[in-house]
């Protein structure tokens, strides 16, 4: 049997332990991740196999779009899941100036796969947002931390379906945090064949250098505000794409 047919039930520990790490490369590389986007497959009444496919087309265009616009790689962790059903999240870096650009993109894109796969357009397919603390963090209402901590919990909800490990503590959640993720407990996200969780290859951190865990002591938090302070530059520059936001605000003391 080869990867592509091999069914799950749930995420691993390992695919939460690479989606956390992922969300830090994205800081330290400056492809903030700023995007929650979730297609429905069975809303389009995509099968499995052409599910597959429109979502590599999908990020196809995506990816080259991005390129067209001098905007870097395509930066995406993705997670496949099936209860309500067969679908997957997205949690990707677009440059907050392009948005709009973007968005009408993304459209063009979903009517085209749709119509190359004989999927059925509706508007239970697509559910894109932005990290609303990102966008008001480079508008100068939010903080750095106040951005963080919604990126924190973006990947956590996205690794939901993970059952053998405690991804609220894994995070490193406080209290509060995680009392309210306690009403969410994790639970099988449903049958999945083939890959459920995937990294872009600009995020994938295996062999990484400096490390993204330099002292265990640390939390998940306190490494992503290392390494945004370790990425600030490189994510300032992709501010001045598209329609630039206000210039971003003196870094705030959390």
């Amino acid at each position: 049997m080869s990867y592509k047919e091999t069914y799950s039930e749930a995420l691993r520990a390992a695919d939460v332990r690479k989606a956390a790490d992922a969300a830090l490369l994205s800081l330290r590389r400056g492809l903030w991740l700023n995007r929650a986007t979730a297609i429905n497959f069975s809303a389009a009444k995509l099968g499995r196999s052409d599910a597959r496919k429109f979502l590599q087309f999908y990020k196809n265009h995506a990816r080259r779009w991005l390129a067209k616009k001098r905007a870097g790689p395509l930066a995406c962790i993705e997670v496949f899941e099936n209860t309500g059903g067969y679908g997957v999240h997205l949690l990707l870096h677009v440059p907050v100036g392009l948005w709009p650009q973007y968005e009408k993109a993304q459209a063009q894109w979903l009517t085209s796969g749709l119509a190359k796969y004989d999927g059925v357009e509706n508007l239970s397919v697509l559910r894109d947002q932005p990290i609303i603390n990102y966008r008001s963090f480079v508008r100068g209402g939010a903080s750095e931390r106040d951005y963080l901590k919604q990126l924190r919990g973006a990947v956590r909800y996205m690794m939901k379906g993970a059952t053998r490990i405690n991804t609220a503590a894994f995070m490193g959640l406080d209290d509060d945090e995680a009392a309210t993720a306690a009403k969410s407990k994790p639970f099988p996200q449903g049958g999945v064949w083939g890959r459920r969780a995937s990294i872009s290859h600009v995020l994938l951190s295996s062999s990484v250098r400096p490390p993204l865990h330099p002292d265990p002591k640390l939390s998940w938090l306190d490494d992503a505000e290392r390494e945004a302070e370790a990425g600030r530059i490189l994510h300032h520059a992709t501010l001045a794409l598209g329609d630039p936001p206000p210039t971003l605000p003196p870094r705030r003391k959390p």
